[in-house]
């Protein structure tokens, strides 16, 4: 069973990341439809640095890390299975997409607040 609190926690954790090492508001980079954190181009740092890896190297970030940051899911995980990989890598997915969709919120309320 996931633990929404964990991954919801690693999520906010890795858009904290992003948001104090990128300059740009990163979550309107983000095609939301697109993300997939079980794709190494469609996942988060995927789509922000090209590639995992390049996201990896830009964030001079190690996989442990990755993983604490809502990135990642290691492949031989203590006591999981295929399954339980594909189902945390889906709520992965599902938060990340949340998050950025109420990020996308708050810029258009704080826009429309100031005319």
């Amino acid at each position: 069973m996931i633990d929404i609190i964990d991954i919801r926690s690693r999520v906010y954790a890795g858009a904290m990341i992003l948001s104090f090492t990128r300059s740009d508001p990163w979550w309107n980079v983000i095609d939301p439809d697109a993300l997939d954190l079980d794709s190494i181009s469609d996942c988060i740092l995927g789509q922000l640095y090209e590639t995992f890896g390049g996201g990896l190297k830009a964030l001079d970030m190690d996989l442990s890390e990755a993983h604490d940051s809502g990135f990642y899911v290691p492949l031989f995980a203590v006591n999981k299975d295929l399954d339980q990989l594909d189902e945390e890598y889906k709520a992965l997915t599902k938060e990340w997409r949340t998050l950025i969709t109420q990020l996308r919120e708050a810029d258009t309320a704080e826009v429309s607040l100031a005319f």
